[in-house]
This record gives structure tokens, C-alpha cells and sequence, in this order.
């Protein structure tokens, strides 16, 4: 009956671990959008790898929300396919920026290199603290345990060659199913993961294994009543070995093949806070507060303003819209600045009347040129790009003429859910200060009759 006590007792102290987060969730769904954010910055600038770091925490906050499956569907196809390989190689996969060294450089690092990757193929450790059973598994699929625990260890660990380890759990498991509920960290100079989770049945992609513990590992352990041991061995990090020796480096964890991203100190500190929110275990808390992660910000009223709302009608949430710059068709470059004028007036109509999701015509460009998408869109083309860019209607034209300083307008609103054009709008006007009336005129026009059709 003591024994049972003490497992009941620790169960609790390990479930209590995981929930025991003084952090709001709030506080981090507002994380969230600030990683989303982040991520379209770094899509629009070219920074691939920073886009898809941030996306990826984004995927354990809201697996299938669509607006972090829209963001991954901005990344090249080999990023995206990363994305799902990190998932099954969990924490052995370090989250890095590939680079390609000199061949200086690779030289000065191989040994190094290697010499890590050898040593991370075993893991052992020392621990005090009262604990009992035992744990044998050959990959966390095929468990046989019966071990509970509340400790504090030394050892050796996969990128970490010396480190301190708490710990609090247990786990009783036959093959992939059995209860597992732990909380701990393993805190070395330069390294610490930490996790904290509980679940029945064993899979790569839970937190722990993403976070703390290596899904892929063989070995055990054992616990005897104040004094225990353990020890690994990790195929991944064989297998990472075994690339260095040919210069390689398959879990990205080498100096010669990576470095740290690249951001601001803000954004490198939003990517930790939550690589260890995820990590805490309050994933189905913050989960059932924030179902949808509601990025894109929507453009928000002012108290007292009567807004109208656009809305997705399949999923509920604010429309993402999309003002484009106006394709220029006069064959001359002097009426560039009419491109971007006619924009600018359509998407301040558009902000003075709706709420909606959407960035500038400005960046909007920038995001079409990272994107190789070029000025002129053709009409065959206008579901592809919503698709791609995750919008709900594109505001677009074109202007030609130019023949005695007068053009020709054309505005066209395409709705992704009618998958057709919705409005369009032509008007002719002169290059003098008559283009701004007209400009302001055609964008009135505009949310006129999105008023109707929204």
C-alpha cells in the first residue's frame, strides 16, 4: 500500500509539473502572431530557414490551423519537406541554418565535428533521488517499463558532453502503449532541452520526443530505491556520424555545415520562449483557449467605429485581402508611380471601411517578387496565387494609354470561395492632379460594391 502511495503521489507531482505555468496562455497566443509575423517577414526577405524555424514551433501550437498550413505553403517544397522530417527525427534534429563552408574551413572543423557525432551516439548517467523499477526499450515503440522516479542525475547526453538532469515521472508501458508522464531538464554551459508531457501511446511526434527524450533510442534503466543508472544508445546520431566521416551532416548539429539564424535579439528570444512553451506541457490548456491561431492580425477598429467585418464564409474567421500594385501597360516608365498610387488609395478606402487581414501593396510587391510571381497576372492565374499566398480575394488591375496624357483604369476583385471576378471597375482619366480624384473615385466605387457582395 506504501508503494502504491508513492506512485499515486508521484503521478500527481508529475501531472501537476506539466500544468504548473504561471505564464497566461493569452500571453502566448499573442507569441503565436508575433512568430507569424515573423515568418512573413522572413519569406519576404529570403530567409528560408529563419521562416521555417518559426513555422515550426507554429505547427505544435496549432496543428491544423490553416492559417500556419497557408505559411508553410509560402516556403520552397524542400523546406516544407523538412518541416515533416524534424517531426520524425525530433530532438536529434537541431534547429539550425545550413550554411556551405570553404574548404578551409571544413577541413579546421571535421575533426571537432566528428569527434561530437561519435559521442553522441551514447548517453548514460548517474542519478540520486528516491525511484524504483526499471526501463528497457528498443526505440520508445518498443518499451517494457515499469519506473517511477523523482531525481537528479550527471551525465553524458546527445549534444551535451557533461550535464545536469532533473527529473520527475513515471512510466509504465508495454511496447508503444503504456502511461508515460514526465517533466524534466538537462542543462549543460551551452545546451538544455527540457520537456514535459504526458500520454499513452509512444509516437515520434509527441512533445517529449520532440523536446527532451530520444524516440529512436535503445537502452534502459534502473532505479534502486535512492541510487540509479541508465543508458543509450541513438541510431539517429549513428547515422549523423556516419555522414561526417564523407563531411556531411544530416542532423544539422556540425560547425562546418551550420549556423545560428539569423534575427534580432527579440525575435531569437521569441523562438526560445517558445521551443520551452511547447515544451512545458501545457499544450492542450492552450489549445483549448486558442482553437485557431487568427493570423492574420485583423485590421483593427477603433471603439466606436462601424466596421464592417469580411469574412471567410467557409471558416468563420477575418478574410485575408490582398491589394496588388496596378500592372503598368503604357509601355513607359514614367507612369511607374501610378502602379503604386492606385494601389495605396484602394488599400486606405479599403482599412477606412473594413476589417480585414492583409498587408501594404508595398509588401504585398516584395512578397510577389520573393514568390517569382511577375507584375502582370494573368486572369488563369488569379486562384493559384490566392492559394499560394493564403488570400481570400486579390484587388488588382492595369493601366494603359498614355497617349496625350491620359490612361485607362481597370480594377478588378477576385473572390477565391466564388473563384471568379466579382467586381470590376474601368476608368479613364488624364495625368494630372484629375488622376487622384479619379483614383480616390474608383476606390470609393470599390468598397461601395464590396459592401453589397462581402
Amino acid at each position: 500500500m506504501r508503494g502504491m502511495r508513492y506512485c499515486i503521489t508521484v503521478i500527481f507531482c508529475a501531472l501537476a509539473a506539466i500544468n504548473c505555468n504561471s505564464i497566461p496562455t493569452k500571453t502566448f497566443n499573442d507569441k503565436a502572431i508575433l512568430a507569424a509575423e515573423a515568418a512573413e517577414r522572413f519569406v519576404a526577405a529570403g530567409k528560408m530557414p529563419e521562416a521555417q524555424a518559426m513555422i515550426y514551433q507554429l505547427q505544435y501550437l496549432h496543428p491544423d490551423d490553416p492559417a500556419v498550413r497557408r505559411l508553410q505553403d509560402k516556403l520552397p517544397i524542400d523546406y516544407r519537406a523538412d518541416l515533416e522530417s524534424k517531426k520524425w527525427l525530433g530532438v536529434n534534429m537541431v534547429r539550425k541554418k545550413r550554411i556551405e563552408r570553404n574548404t578551409a574551413q571544413k577541413i579546421l572543423y571535421y575533426i571537432p565535428d566528428l569527434l561530437g557525432d561519435l559521442k553522441d551516439i551514447f548517453s548514460f548517467d548517474a542519478s540520486l533521488g528516491p525511484q524504483i523499477g526499471f526501463d528497457l526499450h528498443a526505440t520508445r515503440a518498443g518499451n517494457f517499463s515499469a519506473f517511477t522516479g523523482i531525481t537528479a542525475a550527471i551525465g553524458t547526453y546527445p549534444k551535451q558532453w557533461l550535464a545536469l538532469r532533473s527529473e520527475i515521472g513515471i512510466d509504465v508501458a508495454a511496447g508503444p502503449i503504456g502511461l508515460t508522464a514526465v517533466t524534466g531538464e538537462a542543462a549543460s554551459p551551452f545546451v538544455s532541452v527540457s520537456g514535459s508531457d504526458a500520454f499513452v501511446v509512444h509516437r515520434p511526434q509527441n512533445t517529449l520526443y520532440q523536446t527532451y527524450r530520444d524516440f529512436w533510442s535503445f537502452g534502459g534503466k534502473v532505479g534502486l530505491v535512492i541510487f540509479g543508472f541508465s543508458f543509450e544508445v541513438h541510431p539517429m546520431e549513428a547515422a549523423d556520424a556516419f555522414t561526417a566521416l564523407y563531411g556531411d551532416d544530416l542532423l544539422a548539429d556540425n560547425l562546418q555545415a551550420t549556423e545560428d539564424f539569423r534575427m534580432t535579439s527579440e525575435e531569437s528570444a521569441l523562438l526560445v520562449e517558445l521551443n520551452e512553451f511547447i515544451g512545458n506541457g501545457r499544450l492542450s490548456a492552450y489549445r483549448n483557449d486558442f482553437p485557431r491561431l487568427q493570423y492574420p492580425r485583423a485590421i483593427a477598429a477603433p471603439d466606436g467605429d462601424k466596421k464592417i467585418r469580411i469574412t471567410n464564409r467557409t471558416r468563420g474567421d477575418t478574410a485575408k485581402v490582398m491589394v496588388l500594385n496596378f500592372d503598368n501597360q503604357t509601355g513607359s516608365a514614367n507612369y511607374g508611380y501610378v502602379s503604386s498610387s492606385v494601389a495605396a488609395a484602394i488599400y486606405d478606402s479599403m482599412k477606412a471601411s473594413f476589417v480585414f487581414s492583409g498587408e501594404s501593396p508595398e509588401l504585398n510587391q516584395k512578397i510577389l517578387d520573393k514568390q517569382a510571381i511577375p507584375p502582370k497576372i494573368e486572369i488563369a492565374s488569379y486562384q493559384n496565387i490566392c492559394e499560394r499566398l493564403g488570400a481570400d480575394y486579390l484587388i488588382l488591375g492595369d493601366f494603359q494609354g498614355g497617349d496625350k496624357n491620359a490612361i485607362a483604369i481597370r480594377a478588378r476583385v477576385y473572390g477565391l470561395q466564388e473563384n471568379k471576378i466579382i467586381l470590376e471597375i474601368s476608368k479613364t482619366t488624364r495625368t494630372d492632379t484629375s488622376l487622384f480624384a479619379t483614383t480616390q473615385q474608383m476606390s470609393d466605387d470599390i468598397v461601395e460594391l464590396m459592401k453589397k457582395i462581402r
